[in-house]
Parts: C-alpha cells; structure tokens; sequence
C-alpha cells in the first residue's frame, strides 16, 4: 500500500455534505466544515491503517496453512477446504487493491462517498476471509487458529459498526439511501437513531 493518509478536499462549502455512510449535514459555518472534514479525514486515515493491519495479519495465517495443500490431498475433506483456500488468495488480492483504490481515490469529488463504500467493502471482505480460514482451521483442527481468527472478526464487526454509524452523533439531518454503482448494493444505516436527527 502506498499510503495510509486519507485526504478528503473540498474548494468550498455549499451548507451541506453527504457521506458514504447516507448521513447528510449541514453547516452554518465553513469552520464547522472544515472541522468536520479533518474528523472525517482523521477516522478514515485510522480506519485504513486498521484495515491494513487485519489484512496483514490474515496474509500470515493465510499462508499459514500453504504446505498443507500439497499433502492432504486424500483427505475427505480435501476439495471443499482448497475452495476456501482458493477463495481467500482471491479476496486477499482484491482487499489489497481496494486499499491501494479508496488512497488513491478520497481527493476525488466523490471521495467523502466512496471512501465509505470502500471501507465497507473492504471490511466486508477482511470478515469473509476470517470465516473462511476459520473452515480451514475447523478442518485441520486448529483450535488456537480458530480463536485468533474470532477475534479478529469481532474486531472487524465493531469497526464496520464505527464506519457504520460515524457521524450519527454529529446530529445528521436526514440518513438516506447510499447505492454503489459498480457493485449495485445499497449502504443504509436502517437503526438510526432518530432523535439525533436536528
């Protein structure tokens, strides 16, 4: 990854921002504004740091289990837990690649959108890949795995939670529908609580 810095730019401010997560603002004032863009610019720098480093550790326990595929291929169990592991080289590479996107692609226009969006995607990808070499562990018994694997996707859940809900105790005034064009799903936070709601 090339940098870890997310820098969301804005030339001027209109009185309001909408953000990835479907929170809306408004703003009385540019320091408000700008304000706020340091805040958001600040938890997505943290955020992608975070990611990386659940990647990172998941590329370990990934190739973790590498040699194990060369021997075991008269096991019942053979097939169904190379397709896991088949799986998760492929969303390993794509995780890596959206990191590298959602740097690359926060100055843009959009980036207060796609930055969420990513992030969600990303995480998204880091707890499927957690899953997946869980059924690995599972299949080779490796409890100790097992745990650290948990653990990480509780950690992952929470900070998905966080993207989630950031903003919501700024007092959002309204929370629409998000949709992700390239991949058509929708970013909505059904709970929100509506007496944040100025």
């Amino acid at each position: 990854m090339r940098g870890s810095r997310i820098s969301i730019q804005y030339e001027q401010c209109d009185g309001d921002i909408l953000i990835g997560n479907g929170y809306r603002f408004a703003f009385t004032s540019k320091k408000k504004f700008n304000r706020f863009i340091a805040d958001l610019n600040r938890f997505f720098s943290n955020t992608i740091i975070d990611l990386n480093h659940h990647l990172s550790d998941l590329q370990v326990q990934f190739r973790y289990y590498w040699p194990y595929f060369s021997k075991d291929r008269k096991s019942k169990n053979y097939f169904q837990t190379f397709q896991q592991y088949q799986a998760v080289k492929v969303e390993i590479a794509t995780v890596d690649l959206l990191l590298d996107q959602m740097v690359d692609r926060s100055s843009r226009a959009d980036g207060q959108i796609f930055i969420f969006l990513n992030a969600l995607k990303i995480s998204r990808s880091i707890r499927s890949i957690c899953l997946r070499l869980g059924q690995i562990a599972d299949a080779r018994s490796d409890s100790h795995q097992k745990i650290l694997l948990r653990n990480r996707h509780e950690a992952v859940n929470d900070l998905i939670s966080r993207i989630e809900r950031f903003g919501s105790d700024k007092r959002p005034i309204d929370n629409i529908e998000i949709v992700d064009r390239l991949s058509g799903t929708q970013s909505k936070i059904s709970d929100i609580n509506k007496s944040n709601i100025a």
